[in-house]
């Protein structure tokens, strides 16, 4: 867990009280901020500077300073009423994206409190509209099956949203309902009636194929939250849902978050750069044979090499990919070869600049795949502008559970808050302790913690 910086703060009573610092906020796991309490989140992130957070476990009161905030995630499953606030972040330079879930089970009842599927969709498409795809995030969270809800039908349910979400989003979200493990969440199901079961790891393998060919249309990045299961087979990836990745994506200008993440934005193929590898004609772009000097292999310093078939030239016949020995390796600038610069000077093969005007070594960037092909290593992403991010330090936040890659945050939201009456739901001991607690929250709407006074019904 993060240990945030303090710091002494004045209290809505006028009593001087210690904060934690929190650079990355969460709004939140425990309760849907967004659809309740946005007028609360952002009073008190605006005028008042600082928000309070009971503590689940042992009740205490604790102060959340929002003085160095530079980065917001949001979750929610009805956002609409963030919508309005979200230009206030710009005016304190902090970012965020939206962790949207958007589910379908009207038929069984199971999210009483939500609007129509048809209008959540068309919020998420607002949103994506006034942001970008990277800013919305689709979750499918948690897949539940019963003796009526099938994996078949719960894959036309899927469909049916990835169609309309396709070009809105670049990533789906999801995870396997585990039911058996959450007392709470077992005795509130049998309350309502509701037959469920727990996924088998077969079922669990056959849906993850099933989606990577419903995803052939949409090309989402398909990724599990919390999973142990294995689905790299098809595709699908562990997820980080507080994800410094993304964050860098959105905020890579923001050079406080980067230093807090310890991500270096560098020049991809910095213009000028010498070619020790091999170079081409960026002005007439006539050479149609990159040059080895003989050598069959490209070696990136130990971490594996690329084997040209025993060529000592490659033909690239006018293209932007190149094949080597039968592998692929896609065209990595941005709009041109693998060897140009953005600008189209010409330069070293992935050259990064070192920040200092000069250019490291092809081998710091690159990954060979156990397919042959170069990659960006995994603690590299490219950002689509001409530069890349290379992370220097593991973020995730070793407080979660065991298989969350989530990066470290402060979350700000108390649970039994929530009243979209999800019969699934963790996060509230019960529907009627939700509802008592929002109409805490009403009597005092701007109040130091979501229920108004720090303490719930």
């Amino acid at each position: 867990m993060a240990t945030w910086k303090k710091e002494s703060i004045t209290a809505d009573d006028g009593s001087k009280v210690e904060a934690m610092s929190p650079i990355i906020v969460s709004a939140s796991r425990s309760t849907d901020i967004p659809a309740f309490y946005a007028d609360w989140f952002f009073y008190r992130l605006m005028k008042s500077g600082y928000s309070a957070w009971t503590n689940p476990f042992n009740q205490k009161l604790s102060y959340v300073s929002y003085k160095d905030t530079r980065f917001i995630v949001f979750w929610s499953k009805n956002p609409g009423n963030l919508i309005d606030y979200l230009p206030c972040l710009k005016e304190r330079n902090i970012g965020f994206y939206l962790q949207y879930s958007l589910n379908d089970y009207r038929k069984e009842h199971l999210e009483a409190g939500l609007p129509s599927l048809e209008s959540r969709i068309d919020t998420f498409r607002r949103i994506a509209d006034l942001y970008d795809a990277n800013h919305v995030i689709w979750r499918f969270d948690p897949l539940i099956l019963s003796d009526s809800l099938t994996m078949d039908e719960l894959l036309e349910r899927v469909k049916f949203i990835g169609d309309r979400l396709k070009g809105y989003t670049h990533k789906l979200v999801f995870s396997f309902a585990d039911i058996l493990s959450y007392r709470r969440v077992q005795s509130n199901l049998d309350k309502f009636g509701f037959r469920y079961r727990d996924w088998t790891v077969e079922e669990m393998l056959e849906f993850g194929k099933s989606l990577a060919e419903l995803n052939r249309s949409w090309n989402f990045e398909l990724v599990t939250c919390g999973e142990e299961v294995d689905l790299s087979g098809f595709g699908v990836k562990k997820n980080r849902c507080v994800d410094d990745r993304l964050m860098a994506k959105i905020a890579h200008d923001d050079r406080t978050l980067m230093d807090f993440l310890k991500v270096r934005i560098v020049d991809r193929n910095p213009s000028g750069a010498g070619s020790r590898i091999g170079r081409v004609d960026s002005d007439r772009r006539r050479h149609e044979n990159l040059h080895f000097g003989g050598q069959g292999s490209l070696d990136f310093g130990g971490q594996g090499s690329l084997d040209f078939g025993g060529k000592e030239s490659l033909d690239f016949m006018a293209q932007e990919n190149s094949d080597f020995g039968g592998n692929s390796v896609a065209g990595y600038g941005a709009q041109g070869s693998l060897f140009e610069t953005d600008d189209g000077v010409q330069g070293d093969l992935f050259a990064v600049s070192d920040g200092a005007g000069g250019v490291s070594d092809a081998s710091s960037v690159l990954s060979v795949t156990q397919s042959g092909s170069a990659a960006l290593r995994d603690d590299v992403i490219d950002l689509g502008n001409g530069k890349i991010a290379i992370f220097d330090h593991d973020n995730r936040d070793k407080g979660q559970r065991k298989f969350c890659g989530c990066i470290v945050s402060k979350d700000i939201g108390e649970y039994n808050t929530c009243i979209h009456q999800c019969r699934y739901c963790y996060a509230n001991d019960s529907i009627e302790t939700a509802k008592r607690n929002f109409q805490r929250h009403r009597t005092n709407p701007y109040g130091q913690t979501i229920t108004g006074n720090g303490n719930q019904a």
